[in-house]
């Protein structure tokens, strides 16, 4: 799961693959700080879906916003499993430092 901006008076974003597990967070963090997040659906598993996130779905949600303030990459596999992606990666390697370091470039070039 990928978290926009936790602090402050900024939006906040969560990210990642399952809507309920985005959901439950969001209700965490609401819960634990009292601010309200968005939940945007990525899956770290394939580039194409992160590219795509990065560059057309989640960038409207963006407009208005003039910096990213904090961006947290916390996104991992708990039980590795010894399975490929789509693209043909570790599913390890590809969640953990492909997807997310996609992301952040993609982002840091929109702000």
């Amino acid at each position: 799961m990928l978290t926009f901006s936790l602090l402050g008076s900024h939006k906040k974003y969560t990210a990642c693959h399952d809507g309920i597990e985005g959901e439950d967070a969001i209700h965490d963090l609401k819960e634990s700080t009292g601010k309200e997040a968005c939940f945007l659906q990525l899956n770290l598993e394939s580039l194409k879906s992160v590219k795509a996130s990065a560059t057309g779905r989640l960038t409207p949600l963006f407009r208005g916003e003039p910096v990213l303030h904090i961006l947290f990459n916390n996104a991992g596999v708990m039980a590795p499993l010894e399975m490929l992606t789509d693209d043909g990666y570790d599913c390890s390697l590809a969640q953990m430092s492909l997807a997310t370091s996609t992301s952040r470039k993609l982002l840091c070039l929109h702000f």
